[in-house]
């Protein structure tokens, strides 16, 4: 997925690791426009990495995927908001056609 992004044009920094992320999260200055988040993350999970994310950036636009069905509005309500949803699989396409709707 993050070589496909590259291809489509966005700048990408890949993360191993849900740790590594929030790291990277907190070294870059605010200089990411979306976060695409797997709910499904080695060590600190992708719902704990949504928490620390709006605590630190409330407004920050966060992409969630899983290959289990989830549903937003199971969050809680702090952190429902600028979250969207995509179950894998998923083409490509359908992966940029929702980054460009996101990002607007």
């Amino acid at each position: 997925m993050e070589r496909f992004l590259r291809r489509s044009g966005f700048d990408v920094t890949g993360a191993s690791s849900g740790e590594f992320a929030w790291k990277e999260l907190l070294a870059s200055d605010g200089d990411f426009s979306l976060i695409i988040l797997d709910l499904t993350l080695p060590g600190l999970s992708g719902v704990d990495l949504l928490g620390q994310l709006r605590a630190a950036s409330p407004s920050l636009p966060v992409l969630l995927l899983s290959g289990y069905p989830f549903d937003t509005g199971s969050l809680p309500p702090a952190l429902q908001s600028n979250v969207w949803f995509v179950q894998k699989p998923f083409s490509p396409k359908t992966l940029v056609v929702l980054i460009e709707e996101i990002l607007g």
